[in-house]
C-alpha cells in the first residue's frame, strides 16, 4: 500500500513539474519568501526560498535551496564533518505554507519586478538546478546556504540588469549578527545557543560580512534586495507582503539558568576549594575538570582539522581548551604532576593570565561565560602548584 501511495505522489509530482516545461504567462509571479526564526536549533535564523507562481496554468511552486536527506547513508558523520550534501527541493506552495503556519512562523513576500524575459530565464534557471545531476551543493552555513543561493540566483541569471546601491553603513562580522537572534532582543532569548555556537566558531566567524557576504541570513537578503534595481530604473523587488503571519508571539523559553550565571557560580565554589586540603574530593574534581576541557579542546582539533566546516576552524577558544589537558587530568589522578607536568602547569598559567589581560584585543570574541571558566580553570592549576610545592 505504501509503495502504491509512494508511486501515486511520484506520478502527480512528475506531471506537475512536466507541465513547468511550458513557458510562463504575463500572469506569472516570481518572488522571495523569508520566513522567520523557529524554535528548533537550525531554525533559529530564519529561512528562505523562491515562489513561481502563473495562475493560467495554475502553477504555485516553492523552490527551496535547504533540504537535506535524513536517510542519506552515514548521515551522522557526514553531518558532523560537513561533508552532508544539501539540495535545491521542490514542492507545492500551499504545503509549503502549511509546515509555516503549523509552527506559527511568518512568511514575507517580495514579488520580483522581472519581466517577461526575465521570469522565464530564472525560472529556466532554477528548473535545470532542480534536476537531480544538478540539486545538490556542499553546504556551508556562512558561505554557501539557502539564502546566499537565492543571490546567487539572480547574479547569475540577471548579469549587468541588476545593480545594487550599496549602502554605507557599519558591515558587523557573521559572530555579531548571529548574536541579533539569539541575544533576546529581536526574537527569543537563546543563552545555551549562543554560548555553545561561540565556542564551536573560529575566527572566520569575526570576520567582517560585507553586502553580498551578509545574504547568508534571510532578514539580510531580503533587506538587501531592496537595494536593488533592475535595468538601471526598475525596482529589484515590491514591497513587503505578509501572506502567512505570525497568529501569536513566538514562545519564550521560562527561566532557565544561563551559562553566564553558571559558570560565576562555580567560580565562586572553586574559590572555597582553597581552603579543602588536597584529597579524594579536590583530586576527582581536578581530574573531570580537566578531563572535559581536554575533550573539549580534542573536538575543537578535531572540526579544524578533520571537518570541512571552515566556519569552525582556527579557534582560539583552544587556547584554554588544550587537548593536552587530558594527558594532565590523568597525570592527576596518577600524583604525577612533577617535571614535565609541573611546567605544563605554568605553561596554562601564563596562558591563561595572558587571555585575561588581552580578551579584547585578541582576533575572536569570546563568549562572556568563558571568563569565568577561566578564572575557575587558573584557581585549580594554582592550588595544584601550590601543592606540588608543599
Amino acid at each position: 500500500m505504501k509503495k502504491l501511495l509512494f508511486l501515486f505522489i511520484l506520478i502527480f509530482f512528475c506531471g506537475s513539474i512536466s507541465a513547468q516545461t511550458r513557458p510562463l504567462s504575463s500572469e506569472a509571479k516570481i518572488s522571495l519568501l523569508t520566513c522567520s526564526p523557529g524554535e528548533a536549533i537550525y531554525e533559529l535564523f530564519g529561512h528562505t526560498a523562491v515562489r513561481v507562481k502563473d495562475p493560467s496554468q495554475g502553477l504555485d511552486l516553492v523552490f527551496n535551496y535547504g533540504i537535506f536527506d535524513f536517510d542519506t547513508p552515514n548521515f551522522v558523520v557526514k553531518f558532523v564533518r560537513g561533508k552532508l550534501l544539501y539540495k535545491l527541493g521542490v514542492d507545492q506552495y500551499r504545503r509549503f505554507e502549511y509546515q509555516y503556519v503549523v509552527q506559527n512562523r511568518s512568511v514575507i513576500e517580495q514579488v520580483f519586478n522581472f519581466n517577461a524575459t526575465e521570469k522565464q530565464t530564472v525560472f529556466n534557471y532554477l528548473l535545470n538546478n532542480a534536476k537531480p545531476k544538478n540539486a545538490y551543493y556542499q553546504y556551508d552555513f556562512f558561505y554557501d546556504n539557502c539564502s546566499s543561493r537565492v543571490f546567487d540566483v539572480l547574479k547569475d541569471t540577471l548579469g549587468q540588469n541588476l545593480t545594487y546601491a550599496i549602502p554605507e553603513k557599519t558591515y558587523l562580522t557573521y559572530r555579531q549578527q548571529l548574536d541579533y537572534y539569539i541575544d533576546g532582543g529581536t526574537y527569543p532569548k537563546s543563552p545555551w545557543a549562543d554560548f555553545g555556537m561561540d565556542l564551536i566558531l573560529g575566527m572566520p566567524a569575526d570576520e567582517i560580512a560585507d553586502f553580498e557576504g551578509e545574504t547568508y541570513l534571510p532578514d539580510h537578503l531580503s533587506q538587501n534586495f531592496t537595494f536593488g534595481t533592475l535595468r538601471n530604473s526598475e525596482p529589484l523587488v515590491q514591497p513587503n507582503s505578509i501572506i502567512v503571519p505570525q497568529k501569536k508571539p513566538a514562545s519564550v523559553a521560562g527561566f532557565s539558568i544561563t551559562p553566564l550565571l553558571l559558570f560565576w557560580i562555580l567560580c565562586g565554589l572553586t574559590g572555597l576549594l582553597f581552603v579543602i586540603k588536597n584529597n579524594t574530593f579536590t583530586k576527582v574534581f581536578d581530574f573531570t575538570l580537566f578531563l572535559l576541557l581536554g575533550l573539549s579542546g580534542a573536538l575543537f582539533v578535531f572540526m579544524w582539522v578533520g571537518t570541512d566546516h571552515e566556519v569552525c576552524h582556527k579557534n582560539l577558544n583552544m587556547l584554554w581548551m588544550n587537548p593536552l589537558h587530558i594527558l594532565l587530568a590523568i597525570n592527576i589522578l596518577r600524583n604525577n604532576l612533577t617535571g614535565f607536568w609541573k611546567k605544563y602547569l605554568w605553561f596554562t598559567l601564563i596562558v591563561n593570565v595572558l587571555l585575561v589581560l588581552f580578551w579584547k584585543i585578541l582576533p575572536q570574541d569570546f563568549h562572556a561565560a568563558v571568563f569565568p571558566i577561566i578564572l575557575l580553570v587558573t584557581m585549580r592549576v594554582v592550588a595544584l602548584l601550590k601543592t606540588e610545592s608543599e
